[in-house]
């Protein structure tokens, strides 16, 4: 009983996938997304949405080793009230995470799927994990 109510918490916690990393320089935000795949089934897409404007960002794949079947990495630019969208599909699931940035840094909304969001200001030289 208790593996039972264990293993359905466990299954309730949003997934962590990678990282992104959010850099504010000199008048520029920019986005470095790192997302992990478990299964050489699995692919991911990210979508950046500002107003009307839907792109699909690029993804430069590479092979890992295990437990990681591969890593796809994501770099391009944001403005203030861009939001993002995180999607890994598999063959039986589909898991999102959605994220919006704003002037003080990144808002993280509910998802099944998570980043663990990093600051760095290299004027400042400084880094910070968002919890």
């Amino acid at each position: 009983m208790i593996n039972q109510e264990l293993q359905v918490n466990l299954n309730k916690q949003p997934l962590y996938r990678g990282m992104l990393i959010y850099r504010k320089e000199y008048g520029y935000s920019l986005l470095t997304l790192i997302v992990d795949l478990y299964t050489p089934t699995e692919q991911s897409s990210v979508t950046s949405n500002l107003g009307a404007i839907d792109l699909v960002e690029e993804c430069n794949c590479l092979p890992s080793c295990l437990p990681l079947a591969a890593v796809d990495i994501y770099h391009f630019a944001v403005t203030e009230g861009t939001e993002i969208t995180v999607t890994v599909t598999d063959r039986a699931e589909e898991h999102q995470a959605r994220y919006t940035i704003h002037a003080n840094g990144i808002e993280e909304h509910p998802s099944s799927l998570r980043l663990h969001v990093i600051h760095v200001c290299a004027s400042k030289r400084t880094a910070f994990i968002q919890r």
